[in-house]
């Protein structure tokens, strides 16, 4: 819900900082991935197994942000 109110502020043009004492930034980052892109969060941890969709989708998302 944290990490959802603080991309919802970004979203918005408003400065945010956020910290997370239970994620490591990697698992952050997948997190946000996943969630903007629609890909499913397990997906990130089988790479190979993507398709050139979803890579184009997740490389498109990074590009914008």
């Amino acid at each position: 819900m944290a990490l959802n109110l603080a991309r919802n502020a970004v979203e918005n043009d408003k400065t945010c900082a956020f910290f997370s004492l239970e994620m490591q930034a990697s698992q952050l980052v997948t997190r946000i991935l996943a969630s903007n892109t629609g890909i499913e969060g397990n997906s990130f941890k089988k790479p190979h197994l993507l398709t050139s969709y979803e890579w184009l989708n997740i490389s498109e998302h990074i590009k914008k942000n």
